[in-house]
């Protein structure tokens, strides 16, 4: 019986590569040199030192100034009306009355159109 599955990794690494096509293995490569740089060879990000550093009676002056803003906004019952609830009325179709203005229902799943049908709706009455 004959494997032909390959020992190492190594050999699995050659195998791939034999088989993939070259521009691919070039592309790898390129990626791969330009994680080395970013990595190794590239400058860290180093915040400027010469900055003037606050004294302790600055500091104390703007902790005394600052205001937090609130979480949530002051909002009291008596601020705002709350609207009512719109009332629907009539047979659930392609069209209802919400509030007394004739709207198109797009809140049913009425697919096939078969919520207004007579005869639907007679036989589910008997």
């Amino acid at each position: 019986m004959a494997n032909n599955a390959p020992e190492s990794v190594f050999e699995a690494a050659l195998a791939y590569i034999s088989e993939a096509p070259s521009y691919h293995i070039a592309l790898e490569m390129v990626l791969i040199l330009w994680i080395v740089y970013l990595l190794f060879f590239s400058r860290q990000y180093k915040p400027e030192s010469k900055r003037d550093k606050l004294t302790k009676e600055e500091e104390e002056q703007i902790i005394a100034q600052w205001e937090p803003e609130p979480l949530v906004p002051n909002v009291y019952p008596t601020d705002r009306a709350v609207d009512p609830a719109p009332i629907v009325t009539g047979v659930a179709g392609l069209h209802v009355t919400v509030n007394g203005k004739r709207c198109l229902n797009l809140a049913t799943f009425n697919f096939l159109g078969l919520l207004g049908e007579q005869c639907i709706t007679s036989k589910a009455a008997e």
